[in-house]
């Protein structure tokens, strides 16, 4: 497994399709609130007790591990005589836990896209534009975020004119409308808060007539709650990814990206720890995947792991061998 320089991974991918995917660690880079600490210090108040315990008793403040854990844990007491009971109450405090992670992420979110200053704006339009490419159309790449924020959505609407990007969001007649289309080009691939769905099963996107913060706050007040994806376990967000036209036509348009021949991949502030995604990966035919760590020597040994597991399946499969590249995040500082 080779670690390169950010500047050198560019060099050595001008040649090709560059697809991005981004992770939790590309909005930290803008908003360090959205570390999962500052989540879990946010989420909880007095009268958590209880919920405070489940992740004491499971030492992590990580959201998704403790639903994963949650869900698994309704799982193996279902089949017991008294074990529906618990169950239930496991289900009621799994929802609740989602709900507050929804509603911590909306009161520590930027007001509105004012409040990130101008250079954060031409710093990331930078950074994307490496990705995106639009003034080539055979080099032209798509945009993948894991993230539930507004960050993304902000930088490619201040910079659509560099960007030239589509969400597949058009008038409708309730506002904004999504619509399946192969023009596609920025995907949230476990929904957004700015995406809800409506009573019709149509997925609106909120508009700019007023703060989105205060909008999205709003709907949550009348338990109107985004389309997100807050499964623990893999499976379970496959299931529900499932269920969503949107999010059903995003996974797999990454799949679609992550078959590219002519494509690399670049991820950023990811740790590819959604088995869902880096299946797609391991399946495709892309033959190079350039992943940002913060720290080179502490994540090498799980970036190994990975790539061998990648190209054990790629063996199995007879697509072309891939090639897990790392470079420092701090190189590429997408914020500034």
């Amino acid at each position: 497994m080779r670690v390169i320089g950010y500047v050198d991974a560019l060099a050595e991918s001008a040649e090709n399709r560059r697809h991005l995917l981004l992770g939790n660690g590309f909005s930290i880079a803008a908003h360090p609130d959205f570390r999962y600490n500052s989540l879990f210090e946010e989420a909880f108040g007095a009268g958590d007790e209880r919920l405070r315990q489940i992740f004491d008793a499971l030492e992590t403040t990580d959201f998704e591990q403790v639903l994963s854990s949650l869900d698994n844990a309704q799982t193996v007491l279902t089949p017991y005589p008294d074990g529906q009971a618990v169950a239930a109450q496991i289900q009621a405090d799994r929802n609740l836990i989602a709900r507050r992670l929804i509603e911590v992420i909306t009161r520590i979110h930027p007001g509105s896209a004012r409040d990130l200053h101008d250079r954060r704006y031409e710093s990331v339009a930078r950074f994307l534009q490496e990705m995106r490419r639009p003034n080539d159309q055979n080099l032209a790449g798509r945009i993948y975020t894991t993230n539930y924020d507004l960050l993304l959505y902000w930088a490619t609407m201040r910079n659509w004119g560099q960007l030239r990007t589509r969400d597949g969001f058009g008038d409708g007649i309730d506002g904004l409308v999504w619509s399946e289309g192969d023009q596609q080009s920025v995907f949230h691939l476990h929904g957004a808060l700015h995406m809800f769905v409506g009573p019709d099963g149509s997925i609106t996107k909120l508009v700019w007539n007023r703060p989105l913060i205060d909008q999205i706050g709003g709907r949550i007040d009348r338990d109107m709650l985004p389309l997100f994806v807050t499964e623990g376990t893999s499976a379970q967000k496959l299931q529900r990814i499932a269920e969503s036209p949107y999010l059903r036509h995003a996974l797999s348009c990454f799949g679609a990206s992550c078959d590219d021949p002519d494509a690399v991949l670049f991820v950023f502030g990811s740790a590819l720890n959604d088995a869902h995604i880096a299946n797609l990966i391991a399946e495709g035919h892309v033959q190079r995947v350039y992943a940002s760590v913060t720290d080179i020597e502490r994540a090498r040994a799980d970036m190994a792991a990975l790539e061998a597991r990648w190209r054990e399946r790629r063996r199995v499969t007879g697509h072309p061998e891939v090639e897990l590249i790392l470079f420092a995040a701090a190189e590429a500082a997408p914020w500034g």
